[in-house]
């Protein structure tokens, strides 16, 4: 998938419309370290994508595809605006299922998490991740960057346990040795479980 464009570069994407670059300001890169996807130029929109080959799951019952990634604002921009779809293909590259984040701003001060899920289908062969962008403004490219995709197709995508952030303290996990305590912080996490 090349999910973090590793050494700056954009193998296994492919740009639509727009340019795509890279970046890996560490002081805007996920975690301080790594690429993303940006936008140049003097386009407003942009678009890039990637396929993956997935045959040989036929008619599974209960599989869902899902795509994670993060997604953030570099600067004061808040009128830029991402949406990425998830979509299945057929053999003949005809869409079969499909879902999308919607059009999202995502937050100028933190890398926000998406999830996108989309249930199998039968004659499906191929995923496809599909990424649009809107600066809101013409002539000036898009703000957002985007980084760590991660495509995974399985049975159970919920997460089976509970209290899985310590919500609610050390509520259903048991101490084996020591202790376990709960640390709220100012600044949170952004994404779930």
């Amino acid at each position: 998938l090349n999910p973090r464009f590793s050494g700056g570069a954009l193998e296994n994407w492919t740009t639509v419309s727009g340019t795509i670059t890279t970046g890996n300001t560490a002081a805007e890169a996920l975690g301080g370290a790594g690429y993303y996807a940006a936008f140049g130029g003097a386009s407003r929109t942009a678009e890039f994508k990637q396929s993956v080959y997935l045959a040989g799951y036929g008619a599974s019952t209960n599989l869902t595809a899902r795509l994670r990634f993060y997604a953030h604002v570099l600067g004061t921009d808040t009128s830029s605006t991402i949406r990425v779809y998830l979509e299945l293909l057929n053999s003949s590259d005809t869409v079969v299922a499909t879902a999308d984040t919607g059009s999202v701003t995502p937050s100028n001060s933190q890398w926000n998490r998406y999830d996108v899920s989309v249930a199998w289908a039968a004659t499906a062969v191929r995923a496809r991740i599909r990424v649009t962008t809107d600066s809101g403004v013409e002539f000036t490219a898009s703000s957002a960057v985007l980084s760590e995709f991660k495509l995974t197709l399985g049975q159970s995508l919920t997460n089976q346990l509970a209290n899985p952030g310590f919500e609610s303290g050390a509520t259903s996990w048991t101490t084996a040795a020591g202790s376990i305590v709960s640390v709220n912080t100012s600044s949170s996490y952004v994404g779930g479980f």
